[in-house]
């Protein structure tokens, strides 16, 4: 079975993961919500609860949410790299699809897997905001 893991910080970007799954017909999905707000965390929780969505994300779904004081995200940071890092240690990922290149927190994820002498394919799903 081809195993994936995803990184997402939009409602939008989790459904151009959730297409991209289905039309490749991925299983063992992982996804990483890395959300700037409380609302949008709860919009992704909501559309994860949908039939089309529900159940893609089998193995696991893990949430990060950084906060505006300097310390606490300096702290919510290396925490982010080390669970990343437990996620995809000793897991070989075929396939990384990231919701935005630009972001550090999604780019991190391709480095992880990389380190475990994998070579995934990587799919960009960009919901156009920001660029």
């Amino acid at each position: 079975m081809t195993s994936s893991i995803s990184v997402v910080s939009s409602q939008m970007q989790l459904m151009n993961v959730v297409e991209c799954i289905k039309s490749h017909n991925y299983r063992n999905n992982i996804l990483i919500v890395v959300s700037a707000t409380n609302k949008r965390e709860a919009d992704i929780k909501k559309l994860l609860r949908e039939n089309d969505v529900y159940g893609i994300f089998f193995c696991g779904v893990f949430y990060f949410r950084f906060r505006e004081n300097l310390f606490v995200q300096l702290i919510q940071t290396v925490l982010y790299l080390i669970r990343v890092r437990m996620i995809t240690f000793q897991k070989c990922f075929h396939n990384v699809i990231i919701g935005n290149y630009l972001l550090f927190t999604h780019r991190y994820v391709i480095k992880a897997i990389a380190r475990n002498d994998c070579a995934p394919n990587v799919y960009v799903v960009d919901d156009g905001m920001a660029t």
